[in-house]
């Protein structure tokens, strides 16, 4: 799942990326323009153009084995951007790639340029079967071009840490403040789950029973609606499922919490009617789960 956040940040990291690649395609006549980022041992197809009339490869070039490739684009630090037009030696350097098109499509030129982070090659764009009659420089329009992808991608990742938490890899307060403020102003009202929760055993609590909490959390309620608010403390606000739904993803938490060795966590659950008030649901959620935190003081005085 996405977050409304996310999702408008990726609508608008699409926009300005493709029309770069649009431009690019278009001004060396190609047939395609990707740009190809690592993941682990696997790079993707990310972004794509596409000449109007030619089928895309997105879909089946998501899962590329990058660890030759990688040493390739590595091969080519000392050079901005990489010009072949042996049919050979593409194939050979990109099998990968070639795998993805029909066998009655002849792959005659790629170029390609790659971008970095922190000194290292993060991706590339590669421009596929350009004019290359045409009377320009391939190389600095590509260069160019990938660097105003890398410095995209490089927003986009340091947006999406602006608002993780460093230790559980949930969303931390400022979005979940964010969210607050925006149901508070938006005109249309939705209903919103609402759950509180915080770590028993305060003195006890450390960075392994923090992440195991979030993951248990996130497992119950989804990721996206999950938020680090304090030091052991975690909102979930869920404004996609139906109070039924909702009260479900409750009782899965507290069941997971009967599991061995998960940590004990206090729950208060508030259904939000109407979103303008989420705020006052908060706080009623924040009030329930500290009557069972009390509660649970009371049978573990060792905790007290």
């Amino acid at each position: 799942m996405t977050s409304k956040r996310e999702a408008n940040i990726n609508d608008k990291l699409e926009t300005a990326i493709s029309k770069g690649l649009a431009k690019l395609g278009t001004d060396l006549a190609a047939d395609r323009v990707v740009v190809m980022e690592g993941e682990g041992q696997y790079a993707k197809n990310t972004y794509s153009w596409t000449l109007p009339g030619l089928a895309s490869a997105q879909k089946e070039q998501q899962k590329i084995d990058v660890a030759t490739l990688k040493v390739k684009l590595q091969e080519q630090l000392n050079h901005d951007s990489l010009f072949l037009t042996d049919q050979a030696e593409i194939a050979k350097r990109f099998p990968e790639i070639v795998a993805a098109y029909d066998s009655d499509y002849q792959l005659e030129n790629v170029l390609l340029a790659q971008f970095y982070e922190s000194g290292r090659v993060s991706g590339a764009v590669i421009v596929e079967d350009l004019d290359a009659s045409l009377n320009m420089d391939f190389n600095n329009l590509i260069e160019l071009t990938a660097d105003f992808v890398g410095a995209k991608v490089m927003g986009r990742k340091l947006e999406q840490q602006r608002d993780t938490d460093v230790l559980t890899k949930l969303n931390d307060r400022h979005p979940y403040l964010a969210k607050l403020n925006y149901y508070k102003k938006v005109k249309a009202s939705r209903s919103i789950g609402v759950a509180f929760m915080d770590l028993n055993g305060l003195k006890e609590a450390n960075d392994e029973l923090l992440i195991s909490a979030g993951q248990i959390i996130s497992q119950a309620f989804g990721r996206d609606y999950v938020y680090r608010v304090g030091g052991d403390e975690f909102v979930v606000l869920d404004d996609k499922s139906s109070r039924t739904e909702f009260e479900s993803h409750c009782a899965a938490f507290e069941k997971a919490l009967t599991q061995p060795a998960s940590p004990s966590i206090s729950i208060g659950a508030e259904w939000c009617p109407d979103s303008h008030y989420l705020r006052e649901a908060v706080e009623r959620a924040d009030r329930k789960m500290r009557r069972q935190k009390n509660d649970f003081y009371k049978s573990h005085k060792r905790y007290r």
